[in-house]
């Protein structure tokens, strides 16, 4: 087979040659190195919160009335007392424990699960997905505080031919 010449290109693309990367590795250095000495700068000047002090006393003389600034400041010497100590065991527990739950069904896959957690929240109510020990997913609605809520709840899925179950959690 013959080549044509006349068509052939007269130069060549020479190959790129790989950049370097020292002055990338030089930047990073100068970085670790600035960044080094600022921590150690840091730890030997380490900032000392200033005191508002004057070189020479305050003279106040006999007559004047105590300010109220100068109250303050005796008030701000004395160790403050803390009153939690007391408070703290004073106070009750006032949270109401969840008694009741609502227990819909129990399905074999988490897709009919998650499809029946969307229509109850399409609904309004709060549902959750507890995977049980047998790899079975149970649906409950709840917790209430009181059995009026639960039945009110109740009552509202069996008019929206759902079936359901009140079950005492504690």
């Amino acid at each position: 087979m013959t080549r044509d010449y006349a068509k052939r290109n007269t130069y060549r693309k020479n190959p790129k040659k790989k950049s370097s990367y020292l002055g990338l590795w030089l930047f990073v250095l100068f970085l670790f190195a600035a960044f080094t000495t600022s921590l150690v700068y840091l730890g030997k000047h380490k900032q000392q919160p200033h005191l508002k002090t004057s070189a020479t006393p305050k003279t106040v003389s006999k007559s004047a009335a105590p300010t109220p600034s100068s109250e303050i400041t005796t008030k701000e010497a004395t160790a403050p007392t803390f009153d939690f100590y007391t408070l703290l065991p004073q106070k009750t527990n006032n949270k109401a424990v969840a008694e009741y739950e609502l227990e819909i069904a129990t399905v074999k896959d988490y897709a009919a699960a998650d499809h029946l957690k969307a229509e109850l929240a399409l609904l309004g109510f709060t549902v959750s997905i507890t995977p049980t020990q047998n790899k079975k997913y149970q649906i409950t609605v709840g917790p209430y505080d009181n059995k009026d809520g639960a039945t009110t709840d109740l009552e509202r899925l069996k008019q929206n031919k759902i079936s359901s179950k009140l079950k005492k959690i504690r």
